[in-house]
């Protein structure tokens, strides 16, 4: 929910859920809460020091809130943006999630966590956001989150994390490509998208290469072949085929979905 995040951003202010979200007669309920309410239970049997900021639980209960109810594609928000008992500080707020995956991506494509932050440091022009803020600790447990591991001087990087989480961190990564982007279109399961299912998922895939061969013998003749049942998951891969003067085929788009049907590829 990108209003969401713009108006933490906007509040700076972080909202959490205590519990999954409800099913009610008008479809799914859920209830964000200032992550700064309530008191601070310490589970480390007083092994582990308190932070230098303090807990970020304020001790008091905030009345700040959201309150969501998603109806199908229709979502309907009620906002109660009033806070209580404690102060605004980015201290006590976590990263945003586009930007741990920004940061995991970075880390995909081996750039050293002392690059990153020196980045992200030069980055600062007027107003101080908590991304600015970011420290080694903050890399650490995105490396965790990620299931990232970096071995030796070289900063190379292995991965372990799943499926969804590992093409999430490779399309963030290949934003910083620029023009030569070869991601035309990606959507997550979950997300709106003109066209597509909720439910859809989809990747189109098309490198400089291939685009210039899609231009330049695309006018002849375009062949398509899907296939299906390559992994866990039940999602088709497509390939859209031109062909060269050799009458041979060559691969000029790639689209990862669960179906081929006239909907999706019409988007």
């Amino acid at each position: 929910m990108s209003w969401k995040a713009d108006e933490e951003k906007k509040d700076t202010a972080k909202f959490v859920m205590k519990s999954g979200a409800s099913t009610t007669s008008s479809g799914l309920r859920s209830v964000y809460f200032c992550n700064r309410s309530g008191h601070h239970i310490s589970q480390s049997a007083g092994k582990r020091q308190i932070k230098s900021q303090g807990s970020s639980r304020s001790g008091q209960s905030c009345p700040a809130s959201m309150i969501v109810n998603e109806r199908g594609s229709l979502f309907t928000a009620t906002y109660f943006p009033t806070h209580y008992g404690h102060e605004k500080k980015l201290c006590h707020l976590t990263l945003a999630s586009s930007e741990r995956q920004q940061i995991a991506g970075k880390l995909l494509q081996g750039v050293p966590p002392s690059r990153i932050l020196q980045d992200i440091r030069t980055s600062l022009t007027s107003d101080v956001e908590r991304v600015h803020l970011t420290s080694r600790q903050d890399i650490s447990n995105v490396k965790n989150l990620f299931g990232i591991t970096v071995s030796g001087t070289s900063e190379v990087v292995q991965t372990r994390m799943s499926d969804a989480t590992s093409v999430h961190a490779w399309v963030q990564s290949c934003q910083a490509l620029g023009s030569t982007n070869p991601v035309l279109l990606y959507k997550q399961q979950g997300e709106e998208f003109a066209g597509l299912h909720k439910d859809d998922f989809a990747l189109l895939i098309m490198t400089p290469v291939q685009k210039l061969m899609l231009e330049k013998f695309g006018n002849d003749r375009i062949c398509v072949d899907s296939t299906h049942g390559m992994t866990g998951h039940d999602f088709e891969l497509t390939s859209f085929l031109v062909i060269d003067e050799f009458e041979e085929g060559f691969s000029a788009v790639f689209l990862l979905s669960p179906c081929t049907d006239a909907r999706t590829l019409a988007v």
